[in-house]
């Protein structure tokens, strides 16, 4: 199961990709819809979860990462990617071990655990923890499917 994680900014969006034994094998940030075709065929991607919109205060902020997060499955959909949504506090505790995670935490934790330099963008990262989320995710509900 070959799953990209996407954590998307009002700017900007990066990606990660996990292999088939759940590790982070590319990132990086997205510059254009061409590059997500590119992306499932280069990797044979199966499946993409996105972090959740957090809620934000400022209805502007709020608007254009709802925006940037629509545009971003259309893209999928287009691509015929299926895609899920995972909230923050659910990936953090997947892949970090803890819901509350801080940005510093998940950047120690995710360069501890993959090949992942640490001196990247914050949100790579995130991308990264989504990614390893979707992963485990995806892996418990092949095992409850074979257990049925």
């Amino acid at each position: 199961m070959i799953v990209v994680g996407f954590d998307v900014a009002v700017h900007h969006t990066h990606y990660a990709i996990t292999d088939n034994k759940g590790s982070v094998i590319s990132w990086g940030k997205l510059y254009n819809h061409q590059q997500i075709s590119a992306l499932k065929y280069e990797f044979n991607i199966n499946k993409a979860y996105i972090e959740e919109v957090p809620f934000v205060n400022n209805h502007q902020t709020m608007r254009k990462l709802c925006e940037a997060v629509g545009v971003l499955k259309g893209f999928l959909l287009v691509n015929d990617i299926p895609f899920a949504t995972i909230p923050v506090s659910s990936w953090k505790k997947l892949a970090i071990g803890s819901g509350g995670a801080t940005k510093q935490e998940v950047e120690k934790l995710i360069t501890l655990i993959t090949i992942m330099p640490p001196d990247l963008e914050q949100d790579v990262y995130d991308a990264a923890g989504v990614a390893l989320a979707g992963y485990a995710t995806e892996r418990l509900a092949d095992a409850v499917k074979a257990v049925q």
